[in-house]
């Protein structure tokens, strides 16, 4: 088990290991079945977001067909316009806005998402961190028979559907989770990958995590500090998926054609654009009001995906002005996108630097060095994989670094395991000190910290810190941290499955918690806590229990079927009635605090695929 299959249980406040369905219904009580016309009086909005993706996929894209939802009367409702191409390793840390269907009012208690694998690019990341494709006719159903199209289904806990009700939009995230959903098998010539999607219900989550918003500019209310899109996902430039009104404030951050702003400024410039102009923003969706708040917004020649091709991803090695670039994105200027694991950026003194959410001024070519996430803007050669970035615009991204704690002093020293996620071993740090002497050392980074409290990081403390890169030859120090992360009390993620499954997963199971059992586990037998894992297998009895009996996330799947449960005792029976019919269980994970001393995970989310 790696780091990338725990990435979103650490980074973020969804589940991992899960393909998961978020409803945040805003309104509490009432919403009968209604009926089924389509007036304002009769209708409600639904946001549908797509966030996480941990696994071991570099690259999991699949044509998403349709997302429908059931009310209580059997009236079914699809929710998606157009067919949309969705990377779902994009969102181990963000989730975004996918439409905004109106729908007819009443009690939802059932979805349906169809995903067509006829045309995917998986590709897996092997045990060196490398891309390795996944043919199409190597994508397999739990029967080993090649997949066209798979229809995956869930039930909503009865107290807790989803409710549409006039002037209240609900929001719904899907949350594909590949790692609870997908076997790879790499022993082979070419990796076979077996899809067995579980997909979860989670109503009016209670840790909203970053969101993003595409679409072209509708019109703007500088009264209100609001404007308004047309709502496109996943770079679509065509199709009505709805309309989202998008709330600034002082503190919003505007880069428009690479200009910066900040504030009522900011929304005048876009205010000065005409409509249909790009913009992307990113923000967070407030549960309170109903409405979603943006923190950062680009828009016109800023956005990926206008004139010019676009690579995101970490820069692994530079050599003069070449960057080497892993894990890269690519958005061409034509709309499409794709994943290259290995992209070529060439730079130069008439390329245009800027800082995420950052107004920094002065930014050249040389801000940019070894670990720095970036989004290049230029020209791509495809025969080549190399982007000509020498008169286009290089955006520095928030960076994040993870491993342990030396010593901390003046600021911290770290061996760092993961930056971003990948494999430390991937990155060469040569020409980023002032000599070859200072270049930088991930078994002794240094990062500078500021005024940020660093209580509690001893010798060997689990520690994530989230910036920038320090500019290329000027190390050390080698990161600036705007954020410091002590990851020893950070929720931890537990992940344990058998092979073969098994009949007998836990040694007891009472309203209490799960005692596991781990006789005949597979590779799976530890808790993360960032990029650091506790193996399970020795301990004495490793334990799950419910931080809180009567109000959590509790999922049960098998073939395709998710049954959500918001109460632990009838989620334990469940299981237990699952079992004694002869049903075998293959993974557990678990979502919540880690406790060393007694082996137990205090968890708000739990789920078990059973076959």
């Amino acid at each position: 088990m790696s780091w990338n299959e725990c990435s979103a249980w650490i980074k973020g406040s969804a589940w991992a290991y899960v393909m998961m369905a978020g409803l945040s219904v805003t309104g509490c009580s009432g919403g009968g079945d209604g009926g089924s016309g389509t007036t304002a009086a009769t209708t409600g909005q639904a946001l549908v977001s797509v966030t996480d993706a941990a696994g071991d996929f570099l690259s999991y894209t699949v044509d998403v067909q349709s997302l429908t939802l059931t009310r209580r009367d059997g009236t079914e409702v699809e929710t998606l316009p157009l067919t949309t191409r969705v990377n779902f390793s994009d969102y181990v840390e963000m989730t975004e806005f996918f439409t905004a269907a109106t729908i007819p009012s009443g009690t939802y208690t059932s979805a349906r998402m169809r995903l067509d694998f006829s045309t995917a690019d998986l590709q897996v990341e092997d045990a060196n961190g490398n891309a390795v494709a996944v043919p199409v006719g190597n994508i397999h159903d739990g029967n080993g028979n090649p997949i066209a199209t798979l229809d995956v289904e869930v039930k909503f806990d009865d107290r807790r559907t989803l409710i549409i009700a006039p002037g209240i939009p609900a929001h719904l995230t899907l949350d594909f989770n590949l790692q609870a959903s997908n076997t790879a098998d790499l022993s082979g010539t070419s990796p076979v990958v077996t899809v067995k999607p579980f997909l979860v219900a989670d109503v009016d989550p209670e840790k909203p995590k970053t969101m993003r918003l595409r679409g072209p500019l509708k019109s703007v209310n500088q009264a209100n500090h609001t404007y308004q899109v047309f709502l496109r996902p996943v770079h679509r430039k065509l199709g009505d998926f709805g309309s989202v009104i998008v709330h600034t404030d002082t503190n919003t951050v505007f880069e428009i054609d690479e200009v910066n702003y900040q504030g009522d400024a900011g929304l005048a410039a876009l205010d000065a654009k005409p409509a249909a102009t790009a913009t992307v923003a990113v923000g967070e969706w407030k549960i309170g009001t109903r409405h979603f708040r943006a923190s950062e917004v680009l828009a016109g020649s800023s956005v990926p995906g206008g004139t010019r091709d676009v690579v995101v991803g970490d820069v692994v090695a530079r050599i003069g002005d070449q960057l080497t670039v892993r894990g890269a994105s690519l958005l061409r200027s034509d709309g499409t996108f794709t994943f290259h694991d290995t992209v070529t950026v060439n730079v130069g003194a008439a390329t245009k630097i800027r800082q995420q959410a950052l107004m920094t001024p002065g930014l050249t070519k040389d801000d940019i060095s070894v670990g720095q996430r970036i989004a290049a803007f230029g020209a791509l050669d495809g025969s080549s994989s190399t982007l000509d970035a020498t008169t286009g615009l290089v955006r520095l991204l928030i960076t994040s670094a993870a491993g342990t704690v030396n010593s901390t002093g003046t600021g911290l020293e770290m061996n760092v395991q993961r930056i971003d996620g990948r494999r430390i071993a991937l990155f060469d740090f040569a020409g980023t000190g002032t000599s070859s002497a200072t270049d930088a050392d991930p078994t002794h980074y240094q990062v500078a910290t500021g005024t940020l409290d660093l209580t509690g990081l001893t010798a060997g403390t689990p520690v994530r810190v989230l910036g920038f890169v320090m500019r290329f030859k000027t190390a050390p120090p080698d990161f600036t941290a705007q954020t410091v992360v002590n990851l020893k009390d950070h929720p931890a993620a537990l992940l344990v499955n058998w092979r073969p499954p098994t009949g007998v997963p836990f040694s007891s199971h009472t309203d209490a918690g799960l005692v596991l059992n781990l006789a005949g586990v597979g590779g799976a037998h530890h808790v993360w806590r960032g990029p650091v894992a506790t193996d399970l297998v020795g301990s004495t009895s490793p334990t799950i229990a419910p931080e809180n009996p009567t109000q959590g996330l509790f999922a049960l799947g098998s073939n395709g079927k998710v049954e959500v449960f918001t109460q632990f005792p009838a989620y334990r029976l469940a299981l237990e009635q699952h079992l004694a019919q002869g049903q075998l269980a293959n993974t557990i994970g678990a979502h919540g605090v880690f406790n060393d001393s007694t082996v137990t995970i205090t968890a708000d989310q739990i789920y078990t695929v059973i076959q």
